[in-house]
């Protein structure tokens, strides 16, 4: 395993354990503005406002820097982030070491708290990369070192002196092989789980080479049946419906290339306006053949202005694929219900996967079906590429993958809500005012 980790990910890590405890940061920021004020009360220091500026400024740099830059970092972007890191760690430092320099047993046992604090923080932190775990020993020893440099020569017993020695020591040594403890279990765990992600993938080609391989045979077989059919037959009727048959079966492969092309993200994107009533009105003409008599089909769309951008022909074959489960969801019959509105979320909605979309206006195109619902072992699976519970033959298992992935494309999201009573699927794209051309 590399030492440069990917750096999206890790100033993305960065940001989550300085800031993705909001609370932890409110009292962090209170507690130095606090401290700050009763140092001053207490000594009359004017030092100790300006520790609490320096500290909150570096916070502030430090904050924007990893918001604007930890969706596109480089690895100078990483590098930047580093030194502002340890900017951060020595603005803040240097007062709980002036602090257990001092004479007074408050001051002292306050400041070497502090410092425990901080060192308790880089460990949890468990920087990977080396340059960082080198930078913060360096800014922590300087701090240890400028402590007892100070310290020892207040002591003439020479006892005293090595005692002050050793135990600094021994903590700058034990801090070093704490830091290198936790960077070697997070290696480990990162390559554990590159090995379960891996191994994730040799699967989901198993089910692949087993469920296209198998769909792609059968419309194969079907196809060359009914050619062949064709240098038999003399009745123009019987000629025509093999064809037809020959005809559809092509279509049912190019269908699943179609799936596997929009999956992969190899199929060229037309992004334009969209009208979620329009979607829907094209969605019934081309589900219409694909939906038995047993089977209804309700159409909801809401009102007002539903607009938002996406390709429409990505975003129909992912409805399709949602209508065609909703269907094989109910083998006795029942209702599909298709419904278009406009939502405005709160707060951030938790997607299927476990992601989250951004409080704002969505447009809401829902799936639902009457079927039995999903069951729980088998929910936490229906994104898997290739995972179906459909008979080989029935199904690729892209599906609800597919319409995830374009729904992402498209800046909104899916969810799924399964009961006894049924399976809702909703996809949320984000509400746009430009017109539908028409």
């Amino acid at each position: 395993m590399s030492d440069q980790p990917d750096h999206p990910q890790e100033l993305e890590r960065h940001f989550r354990v300085e800031y993705g405890d909001r609370r932890e940061v409110f009292a962090r920021i209170l507690g130095t503005i606090l401290g700050a004020g009763i140092l001053y009360g207490y000594t009359g220091w004017l030092s100790a406002w300006a520790w609490m500026a320096g500290f909150l400024l570096a916070q502030v740099a430090y904050f924007a820097f990893l918001k604007l830059r930890k969706a596109r970092a480089t690895a100078r972007d990483e590098v930047i982030s580093g030194l502002l890191f340890l900017q951060l760690l020595a603005s803040f430092l240097w007062m709980p070491a002036v602090m257990i320099c001092e004479e007074d047993r408050a001051l002292s046992i306050c400041g070497a708290a502090l410092v425990g604090c901080n060192l308790v923080f880089l460990v949890r932190r468990s920087d990977n990369s080396k340059v960082m775990i080198y930078g913060e020993v360096v800014v922590v020893a300087s701090v240890i070192v400028s402590v007892f440099v100070t310290l020892i020569p207040q002591f003439s017993d020479p006892l005293a002196r090595a005692g002050l020695l050793l135990s600094g020591s021994a903590l700058l040594y034990y801090f070093i092989e704490a830091a290198a403890a936790a960077r070697r279990l997070r290696r480990e765990a990162l390559e554990a789980n590159q090995r379960s992600l891996q191994a994730e993938k040799m699967a989901a080609i198993g089910r692949l080479a087993g469920g296209v391989a198998h769909d792609f045979n059968n419309n194969l077989t079907a196809i060359l049946g009914h050619i062949e059919l064709l240098g038999l037959l003399e009745d123009g009727e019987e000629r025509r419906a093999s064809l037809e048959e020959a005809t559809v079966a092509a279509r049912q492969a190019a269908r699943t290339v179609k799936q596997l092309l929009a999956f992969a993200r190899k199929e060229r994107m037309v992004l334009a306006p969209q009208e979620g009533g329009e979607i829907l009105e094209g969605l019934v003409v081309l589900t219409r053949r694909l939906i038995p008599v047993s089977v209804a089909l309700k159409v909801e769309a809401g009102a007002g202005r539903q607009g938002f951008v996406a390709d429409r022909a990505q975003l129909l074959s992912a409805l399709i694929n949602l209508v065609v489960n909703a269907v094989d969801a109910m083998p006795g019959g029942g209702t599909v219900t298709l419904s278009s509105s406009r939502v405005q979320l709160a707060e951030p909605l938790v997607l299927a996967d476990g992601a989250q979309i951004e409080p704002g206006a969505y447009v809401r195109l829902s799936v639902r079906d009457e079927g039995g619902g999903i069951p729980a072992h088998v929910l936490p699976k229906v994104l898997e590429p290739f995972f179906t519970t459909k008979p080989a033959g029935k199904g690729t298992g892209l599906g609800l993958p597919m319409a995830f992935g374009v729904s992402r494309e498209f800046g909104g999201g899916l969810t799924i809500a399964t009961a006894p009573q049924g399976t809702t699927v909703s996809m949320f794209l984000p509400l746009s005012e430009a017109p539908v051309a028409t």
